[in-house]
């Protein structure tokens, strides 16, 4: 997961801008209030992983939730050998877990 943040973190403001536009283009066309939603996903986010959010930017961390979230990732994200599920709690809030490729591949 910190390669993912870490890597957003490391991108350009134009850079992170430009992608953030893409897929803001992409999920408001579906779905409503998706800058409130990634930014309540954010701090969930944020207090897992124990980032400082007072100094991320807005837009990355808009873009950090993107990533973790985008529907191209079939609700998770491949981060090295890994796999970076997200899944639903009792609260109705979402915890994330790391599976390794192979124990996935091994369980099938």
């Amino acid at each position: 997961m910190t390669q993912l943040v870490d890597h957003v973190r490391a991108m350009d403001m134009r850079s992170a801008r430009t992608e953030l536009a893409l897929v803001f283009h992409d999920f408001e066309s579906r779905h409503r209030q998706t800058h409130q939603i990634f930014m309540q996903r954010y701090d969930e986010i944020d207090a897992q992983l124990e980032l400082d959010g007072r100094r991320i930017r807005e837009e990355k961390k808009l873009l950090i939730v993107a990533y973790f979230y985008h529907e191209y990732s079939c609700g998770c994200m491949w981060v090295g050998d890994d796999i970076f599920l997200p899944y639903g709690v009792a609260d109705s809030s979402v915890a994330f877990a790391f599976v390794a490729i192979t124990d996935l591949l091994g369980a099938m």
